[in-house]
């Protein structure tokens, strides 16, 4: 009897929430509920009330709809004026709608949009900015053999004898900060932190560039038609030969101040 009570009597008026598979008891608590819950995210703009499965929903909508920058509370008079809002003060990738907490972040994020125009001399693999190259070189995983040592190694005889490298390898002259790596310094040249870039003030990166190139081919090379006959020492001499020659092809550039691995004393 009491099964077919509780089968055959009419339900109160509940709420459900299909989303979270809950009842309530009132439009109250349902609405409370809507408000309150992570899950929900409801546009309070729209008649209706339109509810989004996340927040970055929420945004497109209230952007693309209402012209409507959230954190701000502000409308904006046109999706022009919106679109410029949020590039300049949330930092806001234009290419994917991406946002980030500051510049620097989105400018090394807006090398992921960049076409793949940078190839490897070592093993012909490609890349987006000259600073992945370095970095790629730095891993000590490019198929060539070329290694940080090799990096470091010429950086520091490239700088050896400027009167204003302050003993450092890897050295922004214009900003004046240093680095530990060739590719942290490239990446820095490439982004919004240095005004400079590659070829602007000193051009103290740019022509270390130019001269890092000539010595890597130069060492690929070498390494290449080094013969080996199992001997591993004859390989090394090879090399060793082929650089000393190679030093006297290399082009006089203004070495650059470029820093922060110390230059060893010759003492």
């Amino acid at each position: 009897m009491v099964n077919h009570i509780r089968t055959n009597t009419p339900r109160a008026q509940s709420f459900h929430c299909h989303r979270c598979r809950l009842d309530f008891a009132n439009r109250v608590e349902y609405s409370r509920h809507i408000n309150n819950s992570f899950d929900h995210h409801p546009c309070n703009l729209c008649r209706h009330r339109t509810d989004f499965n996340s927040f970055t929903g929420l945004q497109r909508h209230l952007e693309a709809f209402h012209l409507y920058c959230e954190p701000c509370q502000w409308f904006a008079p046109s999706t022009q004026g919106l679109r410029q809002h949020n590039t300049s003060r949330h930092f806001m990738c234009v290419t994917c709608g991406d946002y980030f907490n500051n510049q620097h972040q989105l400018s090394v994020h807006a090398f992921v949009h960049r076409p793949f125009g940078v190839r490897c001399f070592g093993c012909n693999f490609q890349f987006p900015i000259l600073s992945a190259l370095y970095g790629h070189f730095e891993s000590n995983r490019c198929p060539s053999g070329i290694t940080s040592e090799d990096i470091q190694n010429i950086a520091a005889g490239y700088v050896r004898n400027l009167a204003d490298s302050n003993g450092f390898i890897f050295y922004c002259r214009d900003c004046q900060r240093g680095f530990n790596r060739m590719c942290d310094l490239l990446q820095h040249s490439e982004t919004r932190t240095c005004p400079a870039g590659y070829w602007g003030g000193s051009a103290r990166v740019g022509l270390l560039v130019q001269y890092m190139e000539i010595r890597l081919r130069n060492i690929v090379e070498s390494r290449r038609a080094a013969p080996t006959n199992g001997d591993p020492t004859a390989k090394e001499e090879v090399q060793n030969e082929k650089g000393e020659a190679n030093d006297a092809r290399c082009p006089a550039y203004s070495i650059p101040s470029i820093v922060i691995s110390k230059v060893p004393d010759d003492s």
